[in-house]
């Protein structure tokens, strides 16, 4: 991992010490009545999109826990219930012998969850946001993905002058954002005192995410692949280093991804009305979202840094929840991997000369394309291909949508929430940021030092 920067104020954690006790599995309380539990869960092309642990930090800044030792027992004890409904979190991912594909075989093997503390003083205004790789990796229990791991993993650290940190890791072919958001929040109401029989039933089958038979092998299909990724290098999961292979520059070689470094970059509330501003002038425009003008911005930023050439491709990516897109609609409960990329591909040239309201425009375009076709699409694509070129396409993904911050287990809200221990550094995070007055997002992702400077230097520049 490379190092976690805020603008350009650097902060040691190396003396921070935190002590972890012995690693507990702990189990669905089986007494409590659950309905459709299946012994196994076949996964979408959605789910195997993303064959890797995602991980959060969730800190909670309270200093009336002080001395209160409860903590632990209470977080545990609900997890057992909410893991009922949500079984599948306690099986493990094996390859099903009928498909080649792996899938979820419900065997409740359990959770690992460990118990961590630190004497050390943590200050709850300042170091959030400032955090690096090094304190990233004390309050976090990372495992490899193999089939016999827990598909979750919770390590719990008690601040000695009060607060503590959640730190969360699943696999993600079982939930998106969306459906770990709501494994989080039943098992925040649960340890609040609610009981679990107030808390919706997730819905864990996939059956409405089958690609269409006979597709792949329509000429139609085949030309809208081509248009989508024109000039785009495509790797399957096995050739994902070479997709990595884009940011040599002078006598530079390529290794691994820590030569990568990540930076988190405010985007203020003035900064987003000069951006929107520019998007609306001319009149060619009804309206634009903060994220349209933000990632139009940052893609523009993005594709100068990388010093791409005019007459190459380069290819704009974003997440699209498509819940409510699908025919017909997915269960409002479902728990599974329900997002799809919009897509937007074009010449540098085009990119680069043409007006901020034209490429905003593109941005709503590509939001508006999905729809079911296109999401059918994209379930018979992911059977194919894992990655695009990193250095052709900017990959956006938007986490504002969860409610991560209003998570409350009962010690108030989270004080910072933060993806952690990002699997693909290439992936721009659009996150939120301060207080909702406030009003601004913010942008993490990693580049190479000399790339990032140059990004840097061109999303500063309004």
């Amino acid at each position: 991992m490379g190092q976690y920067e805020m603008g350009t104020t650097q902060r040691d954690f190396s003396h921070l010490n935190v002590s972890l006790k012995d690693p507990i599995m702990v189990f669905p309380d089986m007494t409590v009545p659950t309905k459709d539990y299946p012994a196994k869960i076949s996964l979408s092309s959605l789910d195997r999109q993303a064959p890797y642990y995602m991980y959060m930090l969730l800190f909670y800044n309270n200093r009336v826990l002080r001395g209160s030792d409860t903590v632990f027992q209470e977080l545990k004890a609900a997890l057992e219930l909410v893991l009922a409904p949500y079984f599948p979190l306690s099986g493990r991912l094996r390859k099903d012998s009928d498909t080649g594909y792996a899938g979820v075989e419900c065997t409740n093997e359990g959770v690992l969850l460990v118990e961590a503390a630190t004497k050390d003083e943590f200050n709850f205004l300042d170091d959030f946001k400032l955090i690096n790789s090094h304190i990233e990796d004390k309050f976090l229990y990372k495992l490899e993905p193999t089939p016999d791991n827990p598909l979750l993993t919770v390590q719990i650290t008690r601040f000695s002058s009060g607060g503590f940190v959640l730190g969360l890791g699943w696999r993600h072919e079982i939930h998106d954002g969306f459906g770990i958001t709501s494994f989080l929040s039943a098992w925040a109401d649960v340890t609040r005192g609610e009981p679990l029989s107030s808390i919706p039933q997730p819905y864990h089958g996939r059956e409405l995410l089958q690609p269409k038979p006979g597709l792949r092998n329509s000429s139609a299909w085949q030309q809208k692949q081509r248009e989508r990724f024109l000039g785009i290098p495509l790797y399957t999961f096995s050739q994902e280093k070479q997709a990595r292979q884009w940011a040599i520059t002078d006598a530079e070689t390529f290794t691994s991804a820590p030569l990568y470094i990540t930076k988190i970059f405010p985007i203020t509330k003035r900064i987003i009305t000069s951006l929107k501003k520019k998007a609306m002038e001319g009149g060619f425009l009804t309206s634009c979202s903060t994220f349209d003008v933000v990632v139009a911005h940052a893609w523009l930023a993005r594709v100068k840094a990388t010093g791409m050439q005019a007459d190459e491709r380069a290819l704009l990516d974003f997440s699209v929840n498509v819940r409510s897109k699908t025919d017909p609609p997915l269960p409002q409960a479902f728990s599974g991997n329900a997002f799809v990329m919009a897509s937007h591909n074009c010449a540098v040239r085009e990119l680069l000369h043409s007006p901020f309201h034209a490429i905003v425009q593109k941005i709503q375009e590509a939001k508006e394309s999905i729809k079911h076709e296109y999401i059918l699409d994209r379930l018979l694509f992911w059977d194919d291909y894992c990655v695009a070129s990193y250095r052709e396409t900017t990959l956006v993904t938007d986490l504002t949508k969860f409610p991560w911050d209003q998570l409350d287990f009962g010690w108030g809200r989270t004080s910072f929430v933060t993806p952690a221990a990002l699997p693909l550094l290439d992936v721009v995070f659009y996150l939120r940021t301060g207080s909702e007055e406030d009003g601004g997002v913010s942008l993490r992702l990693g580049l190479l030092p000399k790339v990032m400077a140059k990004f840097e230097e061109h999303l500063l520049h309004v």
